[in-house]
């Protein structure tokens, strides 16, 4: 069973809550990122690092949002005061950055372990380089004896989009697009 935690050490924000349904929640007023458990929700106005470290737990957020005026800020809210300012919960996913230039081994999975078992693959077999750009993600497959090939991973409106080029080219070799909706077209 997930739990729900709401984190907040506000008298109204709780009132709010409690309003909207969230009986079930746990009321906190301090957050330990390590109760997280996969699939639990947690709801509240948490810095992005906590947010980050949720979702890495398998963890969903809701942020709180108020559309609150200048005069009100630092202001101690009602229940009616937060349902007047339109507050709402709204889903956010932070998810932490790849590393510039990290290398990481390329296993072969081993049903026993139920993983891949990476650090059994000695360093001169294949490995992925990942560095980040402007539109995503750049993923450097290199194994010794195979041309490399780079994958270029990026978000579109309603889509990703896989770009594969080959030999270190500037051309692209294959495009593969993936719609929100699960359709797939290669190009």
């Amino acid at each position: 069973m997930k739990n729900t935690y709401f984190v907040t050490r506000h008298a109204g924000a709780i009132a709010w809550a409690l309003s909207q349904g969230f009986a079930h929640a746990e009321m906190t007023p301090h957050f330990d990122p390590e109760m997280v458990e996969r699939e639990d929700i947690v709801l509240g106005t948490l810095p992005v690092h906590l947010i980050a470290e949720v979702n890495l737990r398998g963890g969903v957020y809701h942020h709180l949002i108020l559309d609150l005026p200048a005069e009100a800020r630092g202001k101690e809210l009602t229940a009616e005061d937060m349902v007047a300012y339109g507050a709402r919960l709204q889903r956010f996913d932070v998810a932490t950055e790849c590393h510039a230039d990290s290398d990481v081994m390329v296993g072969e999975w081993y049903d026993g372990l139920g993983e891949y078992a990476l650090a059994e693959i000695p360093a001169e077999r294949s490995r992925i380089q990942s560095r980040t750009t402007e539109q995503g993600c750049v993923l450097k497959l290199v194994e010794p004896g195979v041309p490399t090939r780079d994958l270029y991973v990026e978000r579109l409106g309603d889509a990703w989009r896989i770009n594969l080029t080959i030999d270190d080219e500037d051309d692209i070799h294959t495009q593969i697009r993936i719609n929100d909706t699960g359709e797939l077209t290669i190009v």
